[in-house]
């Protein structure tokens, strides 16, 4: 079963858990309502951790998904969804992730490219180095053999004040599956605030 077969059978099983109702206005046709008194919420339908398909195609390999963290901390935990998809290529030697995430209520989009250092049978490594004050190093690791994404943050400079709330490293995992915010809010670019 394919994540587009999954995705849709978990939206039918959230949709009435939640206070929808289908109904049927002419054959073939599928009508969604909900309540007024409804508010939005995070829905996230996880596939798990088993993210690598196909380890190679045509000189790429491609992931997407969410990230979690690995930690129970509560300190160590994201403070709102990250969807995301890694591109990788071989002849470029470059891997390139871009995300979205709502923050505060803030749709943020972000694009980060990590510098392929080893790719064989077995795994795939791949760093970019911040080249702020605190100097964090961001590993990614494909494990063919695992199926899974990891990315930790590794600090290299801890000595500063600002710097040393960075001491410990973090750690993520890349889980298959999408996030949902439902009820969507309605969306009118031309609608007068």
């Amino acid at each position: 079963m394919n994540r587009l077969t999954v995705s849709l059978l978990a939206l039918v099983w959230i949709l009435p858990a939640i206070g929808c109702r289908s109904g049927s206005s002419k054959a073939g046709e599928m009508v969604v309502a909900r309540a007024a008194e409804q508010h939005s919420a995070w829905y996230i339908t996880d596939l798990g951790s088993k993210v690598i398909d196909i380890p190679e195609s045509f000189g790429g390999i491609s992931v997407d998904g969410m990230w979690y963290a690995t930690s129970s901390i509560r300190d160590k935990q994201l403070i709102a969804p990250i969807a995301v998809k890694i591109d990788c290529s071989r002849p470029v030697k470059i891997c390139r992730e871009v995300d979205a995430t709502v923050a505060m209520g803030i749709l943020q989009p972000e694009t980060t490219d990590y510098a392929i250092s080893k790719w064989n049978r077995d795994q795939l490594i791949a760093e970019d180095t911040d080249e702020g004050k605190c100097d964090i190093t961001h590993r990614l690791v494909m494990d063919f053999q695992s199926q899974t994404v990891t990315l930790t943050d590794l600090p290299s400079q801890v000595d500063s004040a600002e710097c040393r709330m960075y001491k410990d490293a973090n750690s993520y995992i890349l889980h298959g599956g999408q996030v949902m915010l439902y009820p969507p809010a309605t969306y009118d670019p031309l609608e007068k605030k």
